[in-house]
């Protein structure tokens, strides 16, 4: 029997004589009977097939869920034991803010704080995890756990105490850090993997010691790569891998693993109301791991590359004036910088860096942070819409020039208004012809700031009345403007001058 519905004539093939079906109700009568035999059917073939399976003695297992569950018994058994148990201790004032991190990371990332939630506020005891990463005792594990801690010990897979350990260096950017255990043992070593090689849906197994319970594995999948927190930052606390894989308190610094047993990342926060898992995690990519973990290891700090520009990322408008479908603009190059050295100039558009694409500021960032200083390498960059190679040194990232940046980008855009401000420079001072003013640099998505129409690469002349010499005069007069204070900017966008409202909150 065979039904048969095609541009709304129903028929029925029964004993090879076709018979039609005039009314609805028959329709659907005949689609319920269907339905009803083929469940049958079904139900049939499964008990046939369970009765056959056991009387040939064979699991009605399948094999694949077996290979599957091996799989992960061979990472447990092979990774676990390269986990470690870190315990830290911290003496604190009842009066000061109790946090396992420093106070930068907790303003980026807010959400760290519910990993320790509800702690009393003296003699503070933490718990959370490590890995091996050398078999003379290197253990790779967040900069927030062991951060300001007056008492550290690291208990290993086989319950062993150790006390006597060294920080070796910590390194807040990618909030990483290494410590040393004093001893001539060997220590079993987890296999890094290559965290460029990460898929969204592949198997995702996290292990560590969440709530002080040790050796704990939780399996998940790689819900996503690339994830940022924060807007405008230079460090490398981006590009993280997210997980659903169950993160925990008490799993910070430990592992994140793929199938095969390799350790893709290292775990470092999660998005919770009340600081337990709610599905999305995050894992510091073990690439990040390897190239500062080096440098701690060799140098007990990390050195960055730095270019010396200015950049933006390319909107339609920019993309179409410049002739340029992706790519990084560089809107202002900082005098004797190694952009400047190597012939960079204003209004270049980077198209890659050594082969490799540079499509947003993000990228172009962390490729630059990840080079090493005295690196020589090669940018493909469109000038007047022709492609030219330019071949330079990378420099050293001056501390005093990561502390600029990270005025411009972090404090006043979350505490100001979503707006975030710096100096002019003499170079860009001088081809604008503006010698007073601070040059917004970053406007918070959703922020007042944003709804006013200031947007990234204005000058602000004036607040009100005051006339702003430099980003000194910025932070002196918003700390007398009142929260609900409205303010009138006169703002220079490159042409013209304008008067725009920042409201109160």
């Amino acid at each position: 029997m065979l039904l048969s519905i095609m541009e709304k004539e129903y028929f029925i093939i029964w004993d090879g004589e076709k018979r039609e079906v005039r009314s609805e109700g028959e329709v659907f009568f005949m689609k319920n009977y269907i339905n009803k035999l083929l469940r049958l059917l079904i139900f049939v073939s499964v008990i046939i097939f369970s009765a056959l399976s056991q009387s040939s003695g064979e699991s009605s297992v399948p094999g694949s869920l077996l290979d599957l569950e091996e799989a992960f018994q061979k990472v447990a058994e092979n990774v676990s034991p390269s986990v470690v148990n870190i315990s830290t201790r911290s003496s604190m004032n009842a009066d000061i803010e109790i946090l396992p991190f420093d106070k930068d990371l907790k303003d980026k990332f807010p959400w760290f704080e519910d990993f320790f939630s509800n702690l009393p506020e003296e003699n503070i005891l933490c718990a959370a995890s490590g890995v091996i990463i050398s078999e003379d005792g290197f253990v790779i594990t967040n900069a927030h756990v062991v951060k300001d801690t007056s008492k550290l010990s690291i208990t290993t897979h086989n319950g062993k105490k150790y006390e006597d350990l060294q920080i070796v260096g910590i390194d807040s950017e990618t909030d990483l850090a290494v410590i040393k255990i004093k001893s001539p043992h060997k220590f079993s070593v987890a296999p890094l993997g290559n965290s460029d090689n990460v898929k969204v849906g592949s198997w995702a197994i996290a292990i560590g010691n969440p709530f002080g319970y040790s050796s704990t594995l939780t399996v998940g999948i790689i819900s996503a790569t690339g994830r940022d927190f924060y807007e405008g930052g230079y460090g490398d606390m981006s590009n993280l891998i997210q997980t659903d894989a169950s993160i925990n308190p008490g799993n910070s610094g430990g592992a994140l693993v793929n199938i095969r047993g390799e350790v893709i990342g290292i775990n470092t926060a999660i998005i919770s109301a009340g600081g337990r898992s709610s599905g999305i995690g995050f894992a510091i990519p073990v690439n990040i791991v390897k190239k500062v973990s080096k440098q701690l290891i060799e140098k007990g700090k990390v050195l960055r590359g730095w270019l010396g520009v200015v950049i933006k990322d390319l909107s339609s408008e920019l993309s179409s004036y410049f002739g340029a479908d992706n790519g990084v603009l560089i809107e202002d190059i900082i005098p004797g910088g190694p952009a400047d050295n190597g012939g960079i100039k204003s209004g270049d558009i980077v198209l890659s860096i050594d082969d490799a694409e540079m499509d947003s500021v993000r990228k172009l960032q962390n490729t630059i942070s990840g080079k090493s200083p005295g690196e020589k390498i090669t940018l493909s960059v469109l000038r007047n819409k022709k492609k030219e190679t330019v071949t330079l040194i990378v420099g050293q990232r001056p501390e005093e020039r990561k502390k600029d940046i990270s005025h411009s980008t972090v404090p006043h855009s979350e505490e100001w208004r979503g707006l975030s401000v710096e100096d002019l420079t003499d170079d860009l001072s001088s081809r604008l012809k503006q010698n007073k003013g601070v040059i917004v640099r970053g406007v918070k998505t959703g922020s007042l700031a944003e709804e006013s129409g200031i947007k990234p690469g204005n000058i602000i002349i004036k607040i009100n009345d005051r006339e702003l010499n430099n980003i000194k005069d910025y932070k002196d007069f918003i700390k007398s403007i009142k929260n609900k204070e409205d303010v009138v900017c006169l703002v220079y966008d490159g042409k013209y001058m304008t008067f725009l409202v920042i409201k109160g909150e």
